[in-house]
């Protein structure tokens, strides 16, 4: 992995430059080291958000993210980035021309309040000084309520493609491999009627490990790990 090594004039401008776009764009654009996605620099207002300073940044950089993410969201996203970074990696050694990509994670941060808001993160490679691999990474935020199969995806500017990370393979696939299949949507709405396993099982004439089967392959998709949160993102998408 390529260490980040960039001098301090350039790391100031890239500095100024979140604050020029979150200003002009009326969003929080943060500096990452793409590797480790250890933030290097927050605008003032999504400091005020989190109630994370630049400071805090400096001194205690290895418990910035287990303050401001659920343990649950920093696994997955650690387990997603590994595999974006690879996906990267590849791709820039196959390409003479780097292609324009852009990662993007839906997230939950904690608010200094103690409050957990749904954010989007672009995560757009910063590729310093003529170097073949991005070192740093602007990451910008929005509000946002979108989560299930699409959580988790890179894009691809110039041939309008996307992909998108499946926990089921652990890696990035096409959309039509996350997608529901009919029996798992059937167990969704049935769920949300209240129908427990041994009444799914019943009504849709399967055996109960079927059930059981479907529903883990739907948390998988989803990236949740309990049928209430299931439901939820399917109601939240508009998928059941």
């Amino acid at each position: 992995m390529t260490p980040l090594n960039i001098e301090t004039s350039s790391l100031n401008e890239y500095k100024r430059l979140c604050d020029l776009f979150s200003e002009i764009w009326s969003t929080n654009i943060a500096l990452l080291s793409l590797s480790t996605l250890n933030t290097l620099y927050i605008p003032n207002n999504l400091s005020k958000l989190i109630g994370v300073s630049n400071e805090d940044l400096t001194n205690n950089q290895a418990e910035i993210y287990s303050r401001v993410l659920h343990p649950k969201e920093l696994a997955i996203i650690k387990q997603v980035h590994t595999k974006t970074l690879e996906f990267y990696t590849k791709l820039y050694k196959s390409n003479a021309q780097i292609p324009y990509v852009d990662a993007k994670y839906y997230i939950k941060l904690k608010t200094k309040e103690g409050k957990f808001k749904n954010f989007s993160a672009l995560i757009h490679p910063i590729f310093h000084s003529g170097s073949t691999f991005p070192i740093a990474c602007f990451a910008l935020l929005a509000p946002s309520t979108k989560l299930g199969f699409e959580r988790f995806s890179i894009s691809f500017h110039n041939k309008d493609k996307n992909l998108y990370y499946s926990s089921i393979s652990n890696k990035y696939v096409q959309k039509e491999n996350l997608e529901l299949k009919e029996i798992e949507n059937e167990i969704l709405k049935l769920t949300a009627k209240g129908f427990g396993e041994t009444k799914i099982a019943k009504e849709l004439d399967i055996k109960l490990d079927l059930v059981r089967y479907y529903k883990k392959s739907i948390y998988k998709k989803f990236h949740v790990s309990n049928m209430s949160e299931a439901v939820y993102t399917a109601l939240n998408n508009h998928l059941i």
